[in-house]
């Protein structure tokens, strides 16, 4: 008896097992397309590669909702914080070539940061008032998010492209910091905009500059730039926001709404913690260039130790904060998530992947990037890679 009741609850998991596998989505445009047809999102181009070739493209729903402009890998995204993840790789480009070093401090390559001061409370004042920096800033904390700058400068606030990488060091002395160098985590634009000032000092570059002949150019991303033009917003990604109240999307800005060229407008600068534009067809470029551990098509941008570096566990107070240098780190992957919601990958079963979208919040929009990430958790079970596999969670710890 206790036999038949084995083989009869055998055959009953089998069947949830069978029922459940049966219900899950068999690619990705199955896994994604329900969330554009429940309106939840308007549109989504998912690519997920090796490092060596692009495995699976899908573009769905709209660019722009109101005139049915359809998404397609060659839609313009606003990246947004992405941008960090590039700021780390130039970086790391002057690390290897003993322009700049990870631990000196910062104000050997930004001598203004030298008199820089940390904002406090003091009770016995009752006020705001500064000190003297305990231990010497460092460009590691700088791309870490632990140097204790404020997530933007005022300067900043108004527009993060309205002033020059060049003039940000002189306005952060005179705001100080937050809290003492390598004392907490705090997400920092501000930062990652002084690190790319300092790789402008010692290269003698512009940053925008830098990363076009040494990352852009090398990687063929010709549509990767600070700097749009008329036709990069005509092709722009509309940005949209769920409307709670009246349960659906509604649009919040559109790429076509100005219409001009950069030239034409208020000053516009390079913004290293979160400026460019990108296309999927160019960015994912760049995920198969991590993901080959610096090598893209035979085009080498940086060491297999680099991007160690970048995809490794930095020290944070916070214990669960899992943030690299310009990558935040997760138990099966590493890579950046911007603003607006777009998304860059780096699996450790070996594919890398973006998903892009554009829009505000992440209510209606977390679910489909998490479908997009178990599809590409199944693609690693059902097709293991077997070379160029990045560096698993614990070596990057």
């Amino acid at each position: 008896m206790k036999k038949f009741a084995f083989i009869v609850l055998a055959i009953f998991v089998a069947g949830l097992n069978f029922a459940a596998a049966a219900d899950q989505p068999k690619n990705m445009r199955e896994a994604l397309s329900p969330f554009i047809e429940r309106g939840q999102i308007p549109g989504i181009v998912a690519i997920v590669a090796t490092p060596e070739k692009v495995v699976s493209i899908e573009a769905l729903g709209w660019a722009d909702i109101e005139s049915q402009r359809p998404m397609t890998p060659d839609t313009v995204f606003a990246i947004a914080s992405q941008t960090k993840t590039f700021t780390a790789v130039c970086v790391m480009i002057c690390v290897e070539e003993g322009k700049m070093k990870l631990d000196e401090p910062v104000e050997k390559y930004l001598p203004e940061l030298k008199d820089v001061k940390v904002k406090t409370w003091s009770w016995s004042k009752f006020k705001n008032v500064m000190v003297p920096c305990e231990t010497k800033m460092t460009i590691r904390q700088l791309l870490s998010h632990t140097a204790g700058w404020p997530m933007v400068l005022k300067p900043q606030q108004k527009d993060l492209f309205s002033i020059p990488l060049s003039d940000l060091p002189a306005a952060a002395v005179k705001e100080g910091i937050q809290s003492q160098p390598g004392e907490k985590f705090n997400y920092s634009n501000a930062g990652i905009d002084l690190a790319a000032a300092a790789l402008e000092r010692v290269t003698g570059m512009k940053y925008e500059e830098f990363l076009k002949l040494r990352v852009l150019d090398p990687l063929g991303m010709k549509e990767t730039t600070f700097f749009p033009t008329k036709e990069h917003k005509e092709r722009l990604a509309s940005c949209y926001h769920w409307n709670a109240l009246k349960g659906k999307l509604e649009r919040s800005w559109s790429g076509t709404d100005e219409g001009k060229d950069n030239s034409d407008e208020k000053p516009h600068f390079a913004e290293a913690g979160g400026g460019l534009i990108s296309t999927p067809n160019d960015l994912i470029k760049f995920y198969q260039m991590l993901g080959g551990n610096g090598t893209y098509n035979g085009t080498k941008i940086l060491s297999p130790e680099s991007v160690k570096e970048i995809s490794s566990k930095q020290k944070h107070v916070l214990f669960n904060v899992w943030y690299g240098l310009g990558t935040f780190i997760a138990d099966d992957n590493y890579g950046h998530g911007g603003l607006l919601g777009s998304q860059g990958y780096v699996f450790n079963n070996g594919y890398v992947g973006i998903y892009q979208v554009q829009m505000l919040g992440v209510p209606k929009q977390s679910a489909a990037e998490d479908a997009f990430k178990k599809m590409v958790k199944r693609m690693g079970e059902e097709k293991p890679l077997s070379a160029n596999t990045p560096l698993d969670a614990d070596k990057r710890q």
